[in-house]
């Protein structure tokens, strides 16, 4: 990103802190994330980090594992919930780290954590929202290094392509 600006096809790196207060949630933790309209989960990405004494402990996602992924598309809003759900009880501050791919051309792009369980009021943060716009309105290939040209040398009496780098 750009300060608070990112582009069409941009992939934005998300970073949110859950439990920072640390409280003892025993049951039934869900971790709402929903990601407004206009860009969109980058399946595979989430990693959830649990602070332990300051060492980033990884979560195992699964069954009979540390936690559960739903993604859940709105197709109404356009928005995603990605909804987790915790095994066992929450007592340490979470990091959630994903991507998200920009598919907004004009207008604003954030996303909006819900943390609830047994035994805790339940708890909701809204990102700082990111204005997304098109780079550009030029046809051609899309190439992820914006600006980015190909000079591709051919031989003026043969018509043939030259493989050796050019120099300029």
């Amino acid at each position: 990103t750009d300060g608070n600006k990112v582009f069409t096809g941009d992939e934005v790196d998300w970073q949110v802190k859950v439990n920072e207060s640390l409280s003892i949630i025993e049951k039934d933790v869900m971790i709402t994330d929903t990601i407004s309209s206009g860009h969109v989960y980058k399946e595979g990405t989430l990693k959830i980090i649990k602070l332990v004494d300051g060492e980033e402990v990884q979560l195992v996602e699964g069954e009979n594992k540390d936690y559960t992924l739903s993604v859940m598309p709105n197709e109404e809003t356009g928005a995603t919930d990605l909804k987790i759900e915790l095994k066992d009880e929450l007592k340490h501050t979470l990091i959630l780290r994903y991507q998200t791919v920009v598919i907004e051309t004009e207008g604003y792009i954030g996303n909006k954590i819900i943390l609830e369980g047994k035994n805790i009021e339940k708890k909701s943060v809204e990102s700082e929202r990111l204005n997304a716009r098109q780079f550009s309105d030029a046809g051609g290939e899309w190439s992820a290094k914006k600006g980015a040209f190909e000079v591709t040398k051919v031989d003026a009496e043969t018509d043939k392509v030259i493989k050796n780098p050019a120099k300029f």
